[in-house]
């Protein structure tokens, strides 16, 4: 799946995810649990106080990391998705600038097949 996600003026990525079914048939076979990796790129913005001056700042890097989720199979062409991801950034934002080093949250999605 590829992704695209802002937090609106802190941070945008893109990024590639794939998963894994790893229990399938649960709850009259409509269900199953699955385990994921995600990679990509991420830009980060924002506003700092530098000598007194607020000034904007960029920095761009990339992130790693997993996720776990369940999948249940509405009818055919849909289902609902329930997952926790937890991704960890690299060669982003000077140590004065740095704002956060991970990101991390659950995710409730919709899926329609084509």
């Amino acid at each position: 799946m590829f992704t695209y996600e802002s937090n609106f003026d802190i941070y945008q990525g893109v990024l590639v995810e794939v998963d894994r079914t790893v229990v399938a048939g649960l709850l009259g076979g409509k269900g199953r649990v699955y385990l994921g990796l995600s990679g990509g790129w991420v830009m980060f913005s924002g506003d700092r106080l530098n000598d007194e001056l607020v000034i904007e700042w960029e920095d761009y890097g990339y992130a790693y990391g997993g996720n776990v989720g369940f999948m249940y199979y509405l009818n055919d062409r849909m289902d609902l998705s329930l997952s926790y991801r937890y991704l960890k950034l690299k060669e982003t934002c000077g140590a004065e600038a740095c704002i956060q080093d991970n990101i991390n949250g659950f995710e409730v999605a919709l899926h329609y097949f084509f």
